[in-house]
């Protein structure tokens, strides 16, 4: 827990991730605010929570001993951190999430729908309140892929990471030659990087489209 507070005073750039979800204990510094959230150590559902003020209570309760077991954590790493010469922090959180960029794993469905800090990504399963439906000429698309039992690979760079000129052209190299192996590509790329990538990009064909969506 305490290799963050060694590596803010190295002067070495750093990422940390965790290979947890963002459980409410581990981002949230508002005690009444996090003991609104299923504890960590005996979640319950949220519907549960709701029909239930004895589970609530309950909750509660349980919350509270597990933050004072985060505060005496805390306390002892501080105790580790100062005897070394090295700065305390205020928070559990400041424990695990002091990198200037954070990873961890999770969103919804698998995890609860908390907000993070600014500096905090979460990577994995996301799950969007209400789906989208499938646009008609799309569907028209795989269900003819599916017709001339072909099939379909999908491209997607998520919503973080930037083609350039040049990795977009060797990107597209090897889906020519995906394609010229009879695979179909279906290819998410943001508008934007559609814009950037114009003059490269492959008119829509029975082989490839590419749309606007991650």
């Amino acid at each position: 827990l305490g290799c963050n507070q060694i590596l803010a005073t190295s002067g070495i750039p750093w990422i940390g991730f965790m290979s947890v979800p963002p459980y409410p204990e581990f981002v949230i510094q508002d005690t009444d605010l996090l003991c609104n959230y299923p504890n960590m150590a005996n979640p319950r559902s949220l519907r549960e929570l709701k029909d239930s003020r004895r589970l609530r209570v309950q909750n509660r309760i349980e919350c509270k001993l597990l933050h004072a077991y985060t505060l005496f954590a805390t306390w002892t790493v501080n105790g580790v951190l100062r005897d070394r010469g090295f700065g305390t922090v205020q928070h559990f959180s400041n424990l695990l999430l002091q990198a200037p960029l954070n990873i961890m794993l999770g969103g919804p469905p698998l995890s609860l729908p908390v907000r993070v800090p600014s500096k905090v990504q979460v990577v994995g399963t996301m799950e969007l309140p209400k789906p989208r439906a499938l646009p008609l000429q799309m569907a028209e698309w795989l269900e003819a892929a599916r017709s001339a039992s072909e099939a379909v690979v999908y491209v997607s760079m998520g919503t973080k990471y930037e083609l350039t000129n040049s990795s977009g052209q060797n990107l597209l190299l090897m889906l020519q030659r995906l394609q010229s192996s009879g695979l179909r590509i279906l290819w998410s790329l943001r508008p934007q990087q559609q814009e950037l990538l114009r003059e490269f990009l492959p008119a829509p064909s029975s082989s490839i489209r590419i749309e606007a969506f991650t």
